[in-house]
């Protein structure tokens, strides 16, 4: 079972990266002000924002709505959202949860970027939900990687010193990043 769940995490985690990516790559370099203009612009389902639980998108909560109702809305509804959902961030954010993934990329321009900085993390949230053994990592050059959960916190580390090199702010811990409260710099 446990194989069956990491392959199915990596897969749901390189589909998210590889259209942000494109998203980047065809926006100069530029993530989205918020993770949902993935579904409005590039077409991406609301599911696969969700690793395990399909039936959880009404409880997802997006710029004043829910992903399921964000999903099924008109394209030009989607983009207002997408853009009021960018809007209620912090001023300074650093991370940002939609569904199951917490976006890091706040602040990197993709074609500028250190090829191992942290762009996403598959980081289920709820202290109902079980913690993976391994954490599941998208990095700025498009490709994914795992954690050991023993060792995330030394890989946190680590991604906070090249964030600094990069004139980045830290990360927090991104499994604690929630949908009412993104991580913002000081």
């Amino acid at each position: 079972m446990q194989a069956s769940t990491t392959a199915a995490q990596q897969a749901n985690l390189a589909l998210v990266t590889n259209v942000l990516s494109s998203y980047a790559r065809q926006h100069g370099g530029r993530p989205p002000g918020h993770a949902c203009e993935l579904i409005a612009t590039a077409g991406t389902p609301a599911s696969a924002f969700m690793h395990n639980d399909q039936q959880a998108l009404p409880k997802v909560p997006v710029a004043g709505t829910d992903l399921q109702q964000f999903s099924t809305s008109p394209p030009s509804s989607q983009l207002a959202l997408a853009q009021a959902a960018a809007g209620a961030l912090p001023a300074k954010v650093v991370a940002h949860r939609l569904g199951d993934f917490v976006f890091t990329y706040h602040g990197i321009n993709f074609n500028k970027a250190d090829r191992g900085l942290w762009i996403v993390v598959l980081a289920p949230e709820g202290p109902q939900v079980p913690q993976p053994r391994q954490v599941h990592i998208a990095l700025a050059d498009g490709t994914t990687t795992q954690v050991r959960d023993s060792r995330f916190a030394q890989a946190l580390v680590n991604q906070n010193a090249l964030r600094a090199a990069q004139g980045l702010p830290p990360l927090p811990d991104p499994r604690k990043v929630t949908h009412s409260q993104p991580a913002a710099a000081p």
